[in-house]
C-alpha cells in the first residue's frame, strides 16, 4: 500500500474528493519513489546542468584556471567541467548510499526513526530561531 501524502495548501480537498490526501501520483513526497534509476539520473543531469547557481559557478571560477597558452580554451573548460562533475558525482553518491544506510538502520526501529524525525525538526526550528534572534547587524 502507497504511503499516503497529506494535502498541501495549494491543493486542499473538496467535498467531493471525500478525502484530504492526494494520489501517490501527485504527490511531491512519492516522487521518484517507483521511478526508473535512468530516469531520476536524467532528471538529477537536467537539474543540475541548468542549476543558475552552477553556471555562475562555472563563469565565474572556472576561466581563472585557464592558460591561454596551454592550448585551446574550450578544450580546457571542458577538462574542468568534466572533473567538476566527476567529483560532484562521487560525492553525491557517497552521501545518497550513507544517507540511504542510515535510513534503513535507523528504519528498524519505529521508535529511533520517531526519534531520529523529532531531533531534526527540534533542529530545524533552533537554526530558524536562532536566525530570527540574530539578524543582521547593519
Amino acid at each position: 500500500m502507497p504511503a499516503a501524502c497529506p494535502a498541501s495548501a495549494s491543493s486542499p480537498a473538496t467535498p467531493t474528493q471525500g478525502s484530504s490526501k492526494r494520489s501517490p501520483r501527485t504527490c511531491p513526497a512519492r516522487a521518484g519513489k517507483d521511478a526508473a534509476p535512468t530516469t531520476l539520473v536524467s532528471q538529477g543531469l537536467i537539474v543540475g546542468v541548468t542549476n543558475p547557481k552552477t553556471i555562475a559557478f562555472f563563469v565565474a571560477v572556472l576561466p581563472q584556471f585557464v592558460a591561454l597558452e596551454a592550448g585551446p580554451v574550450w578544450s580546457q573548460l571542458f577538462l574542468l567541467r568534466v572533473a567538476f562533475q566527476l567529483i560532484a558525482f562521487s560525492c553525491d553518491s557517497i552521501w545518497a548510499l550513507a544517507a540511504g544506510t542510515a535510513r534503513a538502520w535507523f528504519a528498524k526501529s519505529p521508535r529511533c526513526l520517531s526519534r531520529m524525525s523529532a531531533t531534526g525538526g527540534v533542529m530545524m526550528i533552533g537554526l530558524g530561531g536562532t536566525l530570527a534572534l540574530t539578524g543582521s547587524k547593519s
